[in-house]
C-alpha cells in the first residue's frame, strides 16, 4: 500500500519475482488496475498481478494507492488603487494549480459601488479544487487625485447693490484629471461688505469631489456709485435785491434711483449789493450722495436797478412871509422802500 496526494503520483508498481519450493522463479503477470475516485479526489487505485506456478496454481497480488489530497490553500484576493475609471481593466488571472494541473477560473458576478468617479469595482471568479468551490476576486479602489480650478476668480464693477445678483452664467465647469465633472454647492456663501452704499458682495462656491477634495471659486461684485449729475446753476436778473426770492432747488436721483435732496447753506442768501443798488444775491445749496461726496449748486440773482429819474422841484406863490412853512416832502419809493429826505 501507498498513500499519495495526487492521481499523477500513482504509477504502476513493480511486482517482485518469487521462487517456488523447488527454487523455480515465478514471474508475476500484470492483470489490471481499477480506480475509485470521489469528487473530492479521494479514493484508491488498485493494481493486480497474478503469480502462476508450474502446476498451474495461481494467486493474485494487489498493490493499492490511497488518494488523500493535501489541504488546499485558496489564492488570496487582490486589490489595487487607481484614480480614473478608465484604469479599470479585466485583471490578469492568477495561476492556480492542483496536482500540477492548471485550475480553470470561471467569471462570476462582478460587483460595483462606483458613484461620481469613486468607489470599488470588483471582478469575481470561481473555481473548484478537490470537489470544493472557491472564489477569487480582484478589486479596483477608485480614488481620484486632487483637482484644481483653472478659471481665475471672477469680478465686475457695478453701481448698485441691487445689481449684485448671483453670477450663475460665470460659474466655471470644473473637472478632475480623469475628466469627471466636479459639482459645487448650489447655495453659495455670500459675504456683503458695504459702507456708505459702496463696497463688495462676494459669492463663494465650493467644489467638492467624491474623494472629499475641496476648493473654492468666488465672484466679487465691486460696488462703486457714479458721481451725481447736478443741474446747471440758475441765474436771473432783477432790478431790486428784495426781488431775490429763494429758488426751488430740484431733488435729483442717483444712479440707483435714490432721491438726493439739496440742503441750503447756512449763509443763504449771500448778499453782495452795493449802495448803488448793483450787485448779486446768491443762494447756495449742497447735494450729498450716500457715499458722502458733496456737490454745490447755486442760484445767482444779478441786481441791476432801473434808470433813476429825479422828481421835479415844486414851488408855490404866497402873499405873506407868514405863509412860508416847511413843505411836505413827496413820497418817493425805490424798490418798495421810501427814500428819506435830508
Amino acid at each position: 500500500n501507498n498513500t499519495v496526494a495526487c492521481l499523477v503520483d500513482v504509477v504502476r508498481p513493480a511486482a517482485d519475482t518469487i521462487t517456488d519450493v523447488c527454487g523455480n522463479s515465478i514471474i508475476p503477470e500484470f492483470v489490471d488496475s481499477t480506480a475509485s475516485i470521489n469528487p473530492d479526489n479521494t479514493g484508491s487505485v488498485v493494481f493486480r498481478y497474478r503469480y502462476t506456478d508450474c502446476a498451474g496454481n495461481d494467486s493474485v497480488w494487489t498493490y493499492t494507492f490511497t488518494l488523500n489530497p493535501e489541504g488546499f490553500t485558496p489564492t488570496a484576493n487582490d486589490t489595487t488603487l487607481v484614480h480614473c475609471l478608465s484604469e479599470i481593466l479585466t485583471p490578469t488571472l492568477p495561476t492556480i494549480t492542483n496536482c500540477g494541473a492548471a485550475v480553470t477560473l470561471i467569471p462570476g458576478t462582478n460587483t460595483s459601488t462606483l458613484s461620481n468617479g469613486c468607489g470599488d469595482s470588483t471582478f469575481v471568479y470561481t473555481y473548484q479544487v478537490n470537489g470544493s468551490n472557491y472564489s477569487w476576486s480582484y478589486t479596483y479602489h477608485v480614488v481620484p487625485q486632487d483637482f484644481s480650478i483653472a478659471t481665475a476668480n471672477g469680478h465686475d464693477t457695478i453701481s448698485c447693490l441691487a445689481d449684485a445678483v448671483e453670477p450663475t452664467s460665470f460659474i466655471p465647469v470644473v473637472t478632475n484629471n480623469c475628466g469627471v465633472s466636479i459639482p459645487y454647492n448650489n447655495v453659495p456663501a455670500i459675504d456683503t461688505n458695504i459702507t456708505n452704499c459702496e463696497g463688495t458682495v462676494v459669492y463663494t462656491y465650493t467644489f467638492t469631489d467624491c474623494a472629499g477634495h475641496s476648493h473654492d471659486w468666488s465672484f466679487t461684485h465691486h460696488i462703486q456709485l457714479p458721481e451725481l449729475t447736478i443741474p446747471a446753476n440758475g441765474t436771473a436778473t432783477i432790478t431790486c435785491a428784495n426781488e431775490a426770492l429763494e429758488p426751488t432747488a430740484a431733488t435729483i436721483t442717483d444712479a440707483c434711483g435714490r432721491n438726493v435732496i439739496p440742503v441750503a447753506d447756512d449763509d443763504n442768501p449771500a448778499m453782495n449789493v452795493g449802495t448803488n443798488g448793483h450787485g448779486t444775491v446768491t443762494y447756495n445749496y449742497t447735494y450729498t450722495d450716500c457715499t458722502g461726496r458733496t456737490y454745490p449748486w447755486q442760484f445767482v440773482y444779478t441786481v441791476t436797478p432801473n434808470a433813476f429819474s429825479p422828481i421835479a422841484n415844486a414851488d408855490t406863490n404866497v402873499h405873506c412871509a407868514t405863509d412860508i412853512f416847511t413843505p411836505v416832502t413827496p413820497v418817493f419809493p425805490v424798490c418798495g422802500n421810501d427814500i428819506a429826505f435830508t
